[in-house]
């Protein structure tokens, strides 16, 4: 997930995300096991990739500033930065289903609301597609296994 906001605003959604993985209401399991972490502007959203697709969070975040400087003409937007959370699950597809509808609503809990969110974010989530992409994340996240 992209967001754009201090440093307050990053640390304010992480405990929010953590006590939603955490404390899942509408789940009958007591959640998934997961590993929570952001990266800076200036960092690589995928160090993997091949380096003509390699992009920094900043570049793979440039239009929530953007967003943010159309919804607050005139204004300063002080020490805001783009931020890119990253939440590996284990977890069943049903976990996996619900998180993903979720952690979002945590800075957007209407989605058809007026006026600006609390700050510019974009959100995605993909299952492994492949069995090489499985791979791959089996790798990075394995230690979330018991």
């Amino acid at each position: 997930m992209g967001i754009y906001g201090t440093r307050a605003d990053l640390h304010w959604y992480l405990e929010e995300i953590r006590a939603h993985l955490d404390h899942p209401l509408e789940l009958s399991s007591p959640g998934a096991a997961y590993e929570l972490h952001y990266l800076e502007s200036d960092e690589l959203v995928s160090p993997e990739d091949s380096e003509e697709d390699r992009m920094t969070v900043a570049e793979f975040c440039s239009e929530l500033p953007e967003q943010w400087r159309d919804e607050h003409p005139g204004e300063d937007p002080g020490d805001r930065t783009v931020f890119y959370v990253c939440v590996g699950l284990l977890s069943s597809r049903e976990e996996f289903d619900y998180f993903a509808e979720r952690l979002p609503t945590l800075i957007c809990p209407e989605p058809f609301h007026k006026g600006p969110c609390r700050m510019p974010w974009f959100s995605g989530s993909l299952p492994p597609s492949d069995d090489e992409e499985r791979a791959r994340l089996e790798a990075r996240y394995s230690h979330l296994r018991p």
